[in-house]
Parts: structure tokens; C-alpha cells; sequence
């Protein structure tokens, strides 16, 4: 899979950012056979991640703490400020998460 170099330690928000840009690509690949024109939005879109050529929808979050809390977390809020999952217009969301002893997703 696409996860390496986790180590809380060395995290940096250039490091979370391209992270998240590697969950894009491999749910991207995942979803090639359901979605054929479906490819990553390039620079800053806060509403989803990923469009096809319908204009379906697909906002890819990514759970790196899960593995260690054993539970999931999204973000709705930062800052007092509406953000993430709350500020999304996407069709879909997928989630990438730890789930016993390997790396999941689920599309809602």
C-alpha cells in the first residue's frame, strides 16, 4: 500500500499533505473499474478530491492515527471553524483506516 514513513515524529504538514495526495492516488486506482474518468483534482479543492466525467464526487480522508487508537476519527472542525467532512460537497466520502492487522477503506 501506499503508507510509509508514519513516524508521528517525523510528520510535518508537507509530509501529511503529500501522504494524503498517495490516498488519493490509490483510491483512485481502486475505483478505476467503477469509475473509468475518474481522476485527482490538481491544487486546493476543499470540497472533494476526486471527479469523474459525470461530475460524481469522491472526498478521500485518510486515518493515519487509527492504527494506533483503534478507532476513527474525521475532522468536521478546526479551529472553531467548519472544515473537513463538514465543508465537503463531494457525492461520496471514502475513509482509509486501520482495521485489525491491515489498512481498509469504505466508501459512504
Amino acid at each position: 500500500m501506499f503508507i510509509q514513513n508514519t513516524n508521528p515524529s517525523m510528520r510535518n504538514f508537507n509530509s501529511d499533505l503529500e501522504l494524503g495526495h498517495r490516498a488519493e492516488e490509490y483510491v483512485l486506482e481502486q475505483l478505476k473499474v467503477l469509475y473509468p474518468t475518474m481522476r485527482r483534482i490538481e491544487g486546493k479543492n476543499v470540497h472533494y478530491d476526486l471527479i469523474d466525467d459525470n461530475n460524481f464526487t469522491i472526498e478521500v480522508k485518510f486515518d493515519l492515527k487509527s492504527k494506533e487508537t483503534k478507532r476513527i476519527g474525521i475532522e468536521y472542525m478546526h479551529r472553531g471553524l467548519p472544515s473537513g467532512i463538514s465543508i465537503s460537497k463531494a457525492n461520496r466520502w471514502v475513509l482509509i483506516y486501520y482495521l485489525e492487522d491491515r489498512w481498509v477503506w469504505t466508501m459512504m
